[in-house]
């Protein structure tokens, strides 16, 4: 029979092997799972967000921005996929009275490389108008299936890059939203600028 101490050994040395069994495991199964049909070499994420504000005698606007860019380097050729989201807060400084709704007014606001303008109606006491715009594209989005491994993090290869920045990169040279309002007739121009 085996003393106390022996079977401790014993216990201790199998659960060593079976965790050296285990990882020996993952070192070869990780690397299958992670590189598909592509070895990817590099990947660079950059991060861009900005608050940019401005008033006028009867507005006031926010433009909120967050940018991603991912640049996937495999096979010596660089892809990259991008995304951006932004939100126009359009606020009316003043009360406006229960007589005054339904209020309409004209919007048209140039973002760089994001713009847009429509016709809208307030009708609540608040006077806050929310414009969205989202969009996404490039030549990683369109081979999803071979680079959906770069956005897990457990495959992420060894030399990935995150930058984070304020200031967004699609709003132009001058870094500024210009935005115009129209209500009763009276045009108003605002300038945005960022907040940091």
């Amino acid at each position: 029979m085996f003393s106390q101490q022996e079977v401790l050994k014993i216990k201790t040395s199998k659960k060593a092997l079976s965790l050296l069994l285990s990882g020996f495991v993952l070192i070869l199964i990780l690397p299958a799972i992670c590189s598909s049909n592509s070895l990817i070499t590099e990947k660079k994420v950059i991060f861009y967000n900005d608050t940019l504000e401005g008033e006028s005698e009867n507005w006031k606007a926010k433009y909120l921005l967050n940018e991603t860019h991912i640049f996937i380097t495999a096979d010596r050729k660089t892809h990259y996929y991008g995304k951006d989201e932004s939100r126009l807060i359009i606020t009316y400084k003043h009360n406006l009275s229960e007589s005054s709704f339904p209020k309409p007014f004209e919007y048209s606001y140039d973002a760089g490389s994001s713009e847009g303008s429509g016709n809208v109606t307030l009708d609540r006491k608040d006077c806050n108008y929310v414009v969205r715009s989202c969009s996404e594209g490039g030549s990683v989005k369109d081979q999803r299936a071979v680079f959906k491994h770069t956005i897990d993090l457990l495959c992420t290869p060894y030399r990935t890059v995150y930058i984070y920045r304020n200031g967004g990169t699609g709003l132009g040279e001058d870094c500024t939203v210009k935005v115009t309002l129209v209500m009763d007739g009276k045009k108003e121009k605002l300038v945005l600028k960022s907040t940091e």
